[in-house]
């Protein structure tokens, strides 16, 4: 996997996630929220 790919494809996530939290903030947060508590729940 190249520096280029990776570059773009974080680009494009955060493009998309930003879009995302414009249109729909509260399923967003909500993601988040999901995200990081089972984030820490494999982390335990």
């Amino acid at each position: 996997m190249n520096l280029y790919f990776v570059l773009t494809g974080t680009s494009q996530k955060l493009y998309q996630y930003g879009i995302e939290a414009f249109t729909n903030p509260v399923n967003y947060l909500w993601k988040k929220i999901y995200l990081g508590i089972s984030f820490h729940k494999q982390k335990a």
